[in-house]
Formats: structure tokens, C-alpha cells, sequence
């Protein structure tokens, strides 16, 4: 055969490259289905571990709210103060003493930092939901083609029956029991 142009060697490359991410995401998937037969008998199971995946999630959710409400507490506590230290002073716009600012600035930064965790795991939440919905279909899937393939694979057994009396009975031969 003549060399390959250029153009035929880059289209080779791109084709060979094409088949190694489509046997690659092949692999991936089986590896993926594997895992899912290997950890999960039913769909039911699969639900099972998503609420209680959605449970804990949900725990740090609520615990990051009661954090907030508590650093909110103190937030307010805090500008109290600072609004009556203020009031104490000659000058109305005194500065706040600097440790009172930096208490300030971290109850507020921690509070925007439990909201920031808040989004974050409802974020998650969402996630464990779409993941778990898709895993759901294809374990079911899985363990459809499972069944079919079983039922395939099981000898037909057919019911002998008997010989009207004065008859012999006829035995099939091996390829009327093999179905051809």
C-alpha cells in the first residue's frame, strides 16, 4: 500500500485516539457496574444508603443553622456593646478599639462561613440525589439483563407425558430437545 498522507496519518491518530476514550469509558462504566452489583442487591438497598447519606447531610445542615443562630446571638451582643461603648465617648464617631472590630469581623465572618457550608452541602444534596436516582436506573437495568440472562441459560425442561395405553412413548432426539 502507498504511504499515508498527512492528512490520512492525522485522521488515523484522531481515530485511534477516539477508540482508546471510547474503551476507556467502556472500562469505566463496567468498573461502575461491577461496583453497583457487588455493593447493592436491590434498588431498595441502593435508596437505603442515599437517605442515609441525606440524613447526615441533613444533620450538618441543621447544625450549621444552630451555629448561626447562636453566632448571630453574639453578633448582635457584640454591636451592643460597641454601640453603648460608643455612646460613652466624647467624640460621636469614636473608632472601636481594635480587639472589639476583629470580634466583630470574626462572628461575621463565621457566620457567612457556616452559610457558605450550608449552600455547599445542600449543593452535595442535590448531587447525592441525581447520583443515586441515575445509579438507581442502571442497577435496575443491570439486574434485568442479569434475570433475562438467567433465563436464557436455564435448560428448558418440557413435560413428559405419558403414553396413551397401547402407544409407546416417543423420546425426542437431541436436536428436537436442543430446540433446531
Amino acid at each position: 500500500p502507498p504511504p499515508l498522507t498527512r492528512q490520512q496519518e492525522r485522521e488515523a491518530a484522531q481515530q485511534a485516539l477516539v477508540k482508546q476514550e471510547q474503551e476507556r469509558a467502556l472500562r469505566a462504566q463496567q468498573a461502575h457496574d461491577r461496583h453497583l452489583l457487588l455493593t447493592y442487591k436491590s434498588p431498595e438497598d441502593l435508596r437505603d444508603r442515599q437517605k442515609q447519606q441525606l440524613e447526615m447531610i441533613d444533620e450538618e445542615i441543621s447544625a450549621a443553622t444552630k451555629r448561626i443562630l447562636v453566632l448571630d446571638q453574639n453578633l448582635k451582643i457584640e454591636r451592643q456593646l460597641a454601640a453603648e461603648w460608643q455612646k460613652k465617648q466624647e467624640r460621636p464617631n469614636a473608632r472601636l478599639p481594635y480587639a472589639v472590630q476583629q470580634r466583630i469581623s470574626s462572628i461575621a465572618n463565621a457566620i457567612l462561613a457556616e452559610d457558605a457550608l450550608i449552600k455547599e452541602r445542600q449543593g452535595e444534596r442535590e448531587r447525592v440525589n441525581r447520583d443515586f436516582e441515575a445509579n438507581a436506573v442502571r442497577l435496575t437495568e443491570l439486574l434485568a439483563n442479569i434475570a433475562v440472562e438467567r433465563a436464557r441459560s436455564m435448560p428448558r425442561h418440557r413435560a413428559r407425558v405419558l403414553p396413551a395405553a397401547g402407544r409407546s412413548a416417543q423420546v425426542p432426539s437431541a436436536s428436537q430437545r436442543n430446540g433446531q
